[in-house]
């Protein structure tokens, strides 16, 4: 299960080291979350860059390559699962 929280929560908890999960607003974050953690970034050429700054760059591309329509949505969910 997952709960929607907002951009500002998801780069705190991502800064702490937690996996955040993202899609298009549209869609089902059962079905198309893309999981994103520090350690799948950190692998990534992007220099000294802090860990929220690695955020906001994964946002961007995220919202770039998936929000392109009405029918995925203009806005990135940022999502994290939910224990039962």
């Amino acid at each position: 299960m997952f709960k929607k929280i907002y951009a500002i929560r998801a780069r705190h908890l991502f800064v702490e080291g937690q996996t955040v999960y993202m899609c298009a607003c549209n869609l089902r974050p059962e079905m198309f979350a893309v999981p994103v953690n520090v350690a799948m970034i950190e692998t990534e050429p992007y220099g000294g860059s802090s860990r929220a700054e690695l955020f906001d760059r994964t946002l961007a591309a995220c919202k770039y390559y998936n929000c392109i329509n009405s029918e995925t949505g203009l806005r990135v969910a940022c999502y994290i699962k939910e224990e039962d």
